[in-house]
């Protein structure tokens, strides 16, 4: 994994320097709307530079800029960990053990989201990963689609949904999802945050 994360970086790394700029997803586990049982990590550009989820992150003021934090205003759970700012032009060794470290400490606190709940499904948890040259999200997942009530049409959520980017097969879709609330949906198949309840066990341990 560590490999995939520093091939994955060094390429929107590399994009950003051609004058283009990329985020890179992927969907682990049968929850998380894979369309492919295999992980495989694709890359999206991003015309304007202004991912919402991203601009979130951007905004959020950090008291310690080494730990993972959590985007509070967002109505599901959701680990985040900002990069530092000139890592791009660390050395390989650097990026891979920045985020490996990363990567392994938002998924402790997927592990952890997951077992703060009862009905979670049996099996491994799941989770969508979101990449960019300033942060790396973990977004672990209870449900792979959601069922619109006006149509019964169900519509596949995966990384991009997290990202701002919900997929439609029809505009009979569409127009009924614009009459949902995109919180309420991405909640819905998300978990709920215990980011308070985490951060004090942390404190905790730390004491």
């Amino acid at each position: 994994m560590p490999s995939d994360l520093v091939q994955t970086y060094l390429l929107l790394a590399e994009a950003r320097k051609a004058g283009k700029q990329y985020f890179a997803f992927y969907n682990c586990g049968e929850h998380s709307g894979a369309s492919q049982p295999r992980k495989h990590i694709q890359f999206i550009p991003v015309d304007d530079g202004n991912l919402p989820i991203e601009v979130l992150a951007r905004a959020t003021n950090l008291e310690v800029q080494d730990k993972p934090f959590s985007l509070s205003t967002l109505p599901y759970a959701n680990h985040v960990f900002r990069f530092p700012s000139q890592l791009s032009s660390s050395t390989s060794d650097k990026i891979e053990q920045t985020l490996s470290s990363a990567f392994l400490s938002l998924l402790d606190l997927v592990v952890s989201t997951v077992r703060h709940d009862p009905d979670y499904p049996s099996g491994r948890p799941s989770y969508n990963v979101l990449i960019t040259l300033e942060h790396i999200h973990l977004i672990p997942r209870k449900q792979d689609v959601y069922t619109i009530p006006e149509t019964g049409s169900k519509v596949s959520v995966n990384a991009l949904g997290f990202a701002g980017m919900l997929l439609v097969k029809s505009e009979e879709e569409l127009e009924a999802l614009k009459k949902e609330s995109i919180g309420k949906v991405l909640g819905s198949v998300g978990l709920k945050s215990v980011h308070d309840i985490q951060v004090a066990d942390t404190t905790a341990e730390a004491e």
